[in-house]
């Protein structure tokens, strides 16, 4: 006897789940978040004071005049904008590279077993969309993390980056 009422044996990744999905708990994007701030300041920073140490190039700008070489110190204001070009590239590149190797998830966001979908279908969403979502992150963050505790009070238990992006957070 066969049975015609047979289920798939296998089910696509990019095939919508509706309604029956699960938020992630506050837990997995703690977590999540923790892991991804670990990979930006431990992971990042390293690469780059080894290429400083072997560089040959000055930290400071020279100039030579006459023969002589002189060193002038940046002042704070230049300091400040070049760490801000840096962490800001940097944090780009992070993301990007996680995402392109965690199938568009952070790192972060696959170690807690958390994917970031469509808010309307249920999809993966694409790099711009997860970039978006990722740099949004900073007005969640700015007004003293009410953003991301914005889950507890939202009834979809979304962040205002999800808001921002059009997403939400499941645990598949």
């Amino acid at each position: 006897m066969s049975n015609t009422a047979t289920r798939p044996a296998y089910r696509p990744l990019d095939v919508p789940r509706g309604p029956d999905q699960i938020p992630a708990n506050f837990l997995q994007r703690a977590g999540s978040l923790i892991l991804d701030v670990w990979v930006w300041f431990i992971c990042v920073p390293f690469p780059v004071s080894i290429i400083v140490w072997f560089s040959d190039q000055p930290l400071l700008p020279c100039t030579f005049s006459g023969g002589v070489e002189s060193c002038r110190a940046t002042t704070g204001t230049d300091l400040l904008v070049t760490r801000l070009l840096f962490w800001s590239f940097a944090t780009v590149f992070t993301l990007g590279i996680s995402w392109l190797v965690s199938r568009r998830s952070t790192l972060g966001q696959r170690a807690v077993g958390m994917r970031i979908v469509d808010d309307a279908t249920g999809r993966r969403i694409g790099f711009g969309r997860a970039l978006l979502r990722n740099l949004a992150m900073v007005i969640s963050a700015i007004p003293l993390g009410l953003g991301f505790w914005w889950i507890f009070i939202d009834a979809r238990h979304r962040t205002w980056h999800d808001i921002i992006a059009r997403t939400r957070a499941i645990s598949p």
